[in-house]
């Protein structure tokens, strides 16, 4: 009877040793597949920048390495193309989709914290004349280099567009009109003494400026 009953003590500590190794395991499995799926789930519902975590020697490791670089690979794909979506490809400027996208946001900035808002509107003069005497070559040239003039001219939070062809444009927030017109008239200045392309061309440009609310409250009215 002691015997028989040893053995079944023995095996009921084995059988609750086996049930426990078996728990640990699956766990040990569970786990990283449970975070493959929801990390899976995640980037299907757009976020792109979600990641497995698992870190192991074993093959489920090296699957979850693999969706991980995979994943990356992925959001800085997407992340190239909505850059694209927005960006001038010639001066690398914001294009009119973003500016538009920009000007809108700007105004319901404006409008929520009664701020100024201005508006300039930049033309290359007789840009067709460039095109027309020196070629299209040097006409992108000059137009890369009013958008790099640009850049250097506004603030970090100011928005410098290409609207298209020889039109440029650029959302000044928090500026009254006559800070604007300031801006305008130095831009313009600056390009007018800067000579431009590889044959020192100079240009001139034209510039108009408009300012929320005294010139309108929508972004189509400012614009025009």
């Amino acid at each position: 009877w002691r015997a028989q009953q040893g053995l079944m003590i023995t095996g009921l500590v084995g059988l609750l040793v086996s049930m426990l190794v078996a728990y640990v395991v699956a766990i040990g499995l569970s786990r990283p597949i449970q975070h493959l799926a929801e990390a899976a789930h995640a980037m299907r519902g757009g976020d792109l920048a979600r990641r497995t975590g698992i870190d192991r020697g074993d093959e489920l490791g090296q699957l979850g390495r693999a969706f991980d670089e995979m994943a990356a690979s992925l959001q800085q794909h997407v992340e190239e193309v909505q850059r694209l979506a927005v960006t001038d490809p010639l001066t690398g400027l914001y294009n009119r989709r973003r500016f538009g996208d920009e000007l809108r946001r700007e105004l319901r900035r404006a409008k929520r914290f009664r701020d100024g808002l201005c508006l300039l509107f930049i033309d290359i003069d007789h840009f067709k004349r460039v095109n027309d005497d020196h070629g299209h070559d040097v006409g992108d040239e000059v137009l890369v280099a009013l958008a790099e003039l640009l850049r250097d001219s506004v603030r970090n939070v100011d928005v410098p567009c290409r609207l298209g062809g020889e039109e440029f444009a650029v959302i000044l927030p928090a500026t009254t009109l006559g800070e604007a017109t300031a801006v305008a008239d130095r831009i313009r200045e600056t390009v007018e003494a800067t000579p431009v392309a590889g044959k020192g061309l100079k240009i001139t440009i034209s510039a108009g400026v408009s300012a929320f609310p005294a010139d309108g409250d929508d972004d189509e009215v400012l614009l025009k």
